[in-house]
């Protein structure tokens, strides 16, 4: 089996969990090196440990992340749209695929 890496540069727009052991952060993707949206079909969400990522998520941050992603069709009110999932590198078995890349852009 061929893993792919994926990457997706995103504003963070909600913030639906956070604990010591993990956050997960969600955001419209943007043009690569802009503020612009990129796509209105799918959204971002991160998961991950908040030891293993540089600050916390805050509404309005740019992040970048690179990764295996998982795509599913979510059901927003009459909407159906895409989530693209990056799982943190706890979640990953290291022997099969590699860890995402979490970076923040101040």
């Amino acid at each position: 089996m061929k893993f792919t890496l994926h990457q997706d540069q995103m504003r963070v727009t909600s913030i639906p969990y956070s604990s010591t052991k993990m956050v997960i952060f969600s955001g419209v993707p943007l043009k690569k090196n802009s503020h612009k949206t990129n796509s209105g079909k799918y959204y971002v969400t991160i998961k991950a440990d908040p030891d293993a990522i540089p600050v916390q998520p805050a509404l309005g941050q740019h992040w970048s992340v690179k990764g295996h992603r998982l795509i599913e069709e979510m059901e927003t009110g009459d909407y159906v749209m895409q989530q693209h999932t990056y799982e943190s590198p706890e979640l990953w078995d290291e022997n099969k695929v590699s860890s995402p890349k979490i970076e923040f852009h101040p």
